[in-house]
């Protein structure tokens, strides 16, 4: 497990769940970021099904905005970080009288000019995390990419599909990302409806529409929640955009 818990209840959780659409060049969000060679990148994810408002630090540096809560995102870019073992901290906010908790640490080794996801998940009793590289190199230039990050906290594996159709990708474990896809650009009315079923079955578990006139996309399709669970806590979807 990465994360560790270090007090008896996981009270909060980090986030970045959002989906990012956008047409033109101007869009690219490398391009909109200040380079920062030498550094690596890093997205935060929150997936902990319960949990309140949170704020992220790395080294005791704050690295978020506004306090963060399950589904919510940061940043929509990169948080661009000093490589080498960085010690991630969760807390919950400091607020008036109440000083802020502690509620989660872990050690991170991230490499210079690499591009990272780190999600937490599990659920509020049993928090863990996961780091994932992010690729962002483009195999077909004239083509975007997506890929299917499971996070659901009920075990299942999960293929990706296209409405009804054959998978794109098959058998994703829990807490892993699945390799890109290539696809074509698509058309303003015909948005990709990406599904995600339960591996070998037909069965939806509901999916995301996602569509980008934009070529040279990486997108990944990040599944979160319980199945079986009602909402807030039921299976939930959301596009975050890598390039």
């Amino acid at each position: 497990m990465l994360f560790k818990k270090s007090i008896t209840y996981f009270l909060g959780s980090v986030a970045l769940l959002a989906t990012v659409l956008g047409c033109g060049d101007e869009n690219d969000i490398l391009r909109n970021q200040v380079p920062a060679t030498g550094t690596a990148r890093v997205k935060i994810l929150h997936t902990v099904v319960g949990g309140p408002a949170v704020d992220v630090f790395a080294n005791d540096a704050k690295i978020t905005g506004a306090s963060l809560a399950y589904g919510a995102a940061f940043p929509t870019e990169y948080v661009a970080l000093t490589p080498g073992t960085p010690n991630f901290r969760v807390a919950t906010p400091t607020s008036g009288s109440v000083t802020g908790a502690t509620i989660l640490t872990a050690p991170l080794a991230l490499e210079a000019d690499k591009y990272y996801t780190l999600a937490a998940t599990g659920t509020a009793a049993a928090p863990a995390g996961v780091l994932i590289p992010d690729d962002l190199s483009l195999p077909a230039p004239g083509k975007n990419y997506v890929r299917v990050l499971n996070l659901l906290t009920t075990g299942q594996s999960i293929d990706l599909a296209i409405g009804t159709s054959a998978p794109l990708v098959s058998n994703v474990a829990p807490r892993t990302a699945s390799a890109y896809v290539a696809l074509d650009p698509n058309a303003a009315t015909a948005a990709y409806a990406f599904q995600a079923r339960p591996t070998s079955t037909t069965t939806s578990l509901g999916g995301i529409t996602y569509n980008s006139l934009v070529v040279g996309r990486k997108v990944t399709v990040v599944v979160r929640g319980a199945v079986g669970s009602a909402a807030p806590n039921a299976p939930a979807f959301a596009i975050v955009t890598n390039k």
